[in-house]
């Protein structure tokens, strides 16, 4: 029963993540013989997990080295991963997964919001506007602070 359970979570997790993935597109168009825009994960730990930054910089100099002519680095990230951002053939993908010291190659997706104006999708306009009741004409608003926080330390009997 756990097992149908898990199944069932997986599936709509995966079916409410395709309207997410809709806006997402690859930053550098691939095909046949075009070029692709990659995110490259190396084995080294990132700087946020306690790697040091000679280390990150060997390993992703060594991948270079190795690819040298096949792959143009964009961007490099050290904090949060090890890896590079990459611009290369699609057909020497499979080269850069088989390099020694890549954990991943990811495709670099640009997103964007799929809807321009919310307001009109929520129903908003119908719902309030300069001419209806609702449009605030006439209201007040007040707001009353005192400006003391009375759980200083200062205002405790000691002080």
């Amino acid at each position: 029963m756990v097992s149908l359970k898990r199944v069932a979570l997986l599936l709509l997790v995966m079916v409410l993540s395709v309207p997410a993935l809709a806006g997402a597109r690859p930053i550098a168009p691939s095909g046949a013989g075009g070029t692709v825009e990659v995110i490259v994960t190396l084995d080294a730990k990132p700087l946020a997990r306690g790697g040091s930054l000679r280390t990150l910089q060997a390993s992703q100099r060594d991948v270079e080295s190795e690819l040298a002519g096949q792959i143009q680095v964009q961007h490099r990230y050290s904090t949060v991963l090890n890896g590079l951002a990459v611009t290369l053939p699609v057909t020497d993908l499979p080269s850069l997964e088989a390099t020694d010291g890549v954990l991943g190659v990811y495709p670099n997706l640009a997103y964007h919001a799929l809807r321009s104006s919310s307001p009109g999708f929520i129903g908003a306009p119908a719902l309030w506007g300069p001419t209806l009741s609702s449009a605030g004409n006439g209201v007040k608003i007040g707001i009353i602070d005192d400006g003391l926080d009375k759980t200083h330390p200062y205002f405790r009997a000691r002080g």
